[in-house]
């Protein structure tokens, strides 16, 4: 590691430095460019950032749960239903007909 050089890391190896962003003068220097970049353009790559390729902005909706937001379709618990019963209905006749064929006689 050259002390000249832009370091830009993320702190999670080092239980004191645990969800931060670590990084030498130059390297915070180069985030602080690629972010206000990001900020007007939506993407920014820029060699200096250490272990990150570069910064992007995205849309509020990209950090919601996919699972809170997901609507079931019309009908699914109709389908849902309609399986279970075949399912079941499909192993009460294997259940008879097994019994039938083992049934002395």
């Amino acid at each position: 590691m050259t002390r000249n050089q832009p370091h830009l890391t993320n702190g999670s190896q080092w239980s004191d430095h645990k969800n931060f962003i670590l990084g030498n003068e130059d390297g915070l220097q180069n985030l602080i460019k690629a972010c206000k970049k990001a900020l007007e353009t939506g993407e920014c790559q820029l060699h200096g950032l250490g272990d990150y390729h570069g910064v992007k902005k995205l849309q509020p909706e990209w950090f919601e749960d996919p699972l809170a937001s997901a609507k079931p379709s019309p009908g699914a618990d109709y389908r849902l239903l309609i399986f279970s019963a075949a399912v079941g209905l499909l192993a009460v006749y294997g259940l008879y007909s097994l019994t039938l064929s083992l049934w002395p006689g």
